[in-house]
């Protein structure tokens, strides 16, 4: 209902306040966004700062929550790549540094987990992820590689027992 209120004051500017109610709208949906963040509800939460950023730059910071919202959401859903490459673009962002680091290595227990239990499939997948991974890193200007023993026994299209990152 905020998104509507603000949007019908910001185009009726013949009420003497209108500015005010408009700006009151808008400092109401930033702060739902943020509460339900709070109450874990990323994905609502990630919309409304989407829409504060696209609409209006009174609120800085928006764009950023809405990356960081999106981000919490995937790791919830067990999208751990997706969340991944949220947060790695959030360099000094609240703790999105961390939050990269747990969806990686979320990531890759997971994929340590299945092959442990013979699923093979799921683990490739999960490797498939990583590899997903790398590739954002590259794009984002880092240097990331797959090494050691996976490697080869990816090359050989062998069962693999770990997979190293440099």
């Amino acid at each position: 209902y905020y998104e509507k209120a603000f949007a019908l004051y910001d185009t009726l500017p013949m009420f003497r306040d209108s500015d005010t109610r408009a700006e009151a709208c808008r400092k109401a949906v930033y702060d739902r966004g943020v509460a339900l963040a709070d109450g874990g509800n990323y994905e609502q939460a990630a919309n409304l700062m989407d829409m504060m950023c696209m609409e209006y730059d009174e609120y800085p910071d928006s764009g950023e929550k809405s990356q960081y919202y999106a981000g919490c959401y995937e790791m919830q859903e067990g999208n751990y790549d997706l969340a991944y490459g949220y947060f790695i673009g959030l360099e000094d962002y609240m703790d999105a540094p961390t939050r990269a680091q747990e969806a990686l290595n979320t990531m890759y227990a997971k994929g340590e987990e299945c092959y442990a239990e013979g699923l093979y499939a799921d683990a490739y997948e999960y490797l498939m992820e990583g590899i997903n991974v790398l590739s954002r890193l590259n794009e984002k200007m880092f240097e990331a590689y797959i090494v050691g023993g996976a490697v080869r026994d990816i090359l050989l299209n062998k069962d693999f027992n770990d997979i190293d990152i440099c």
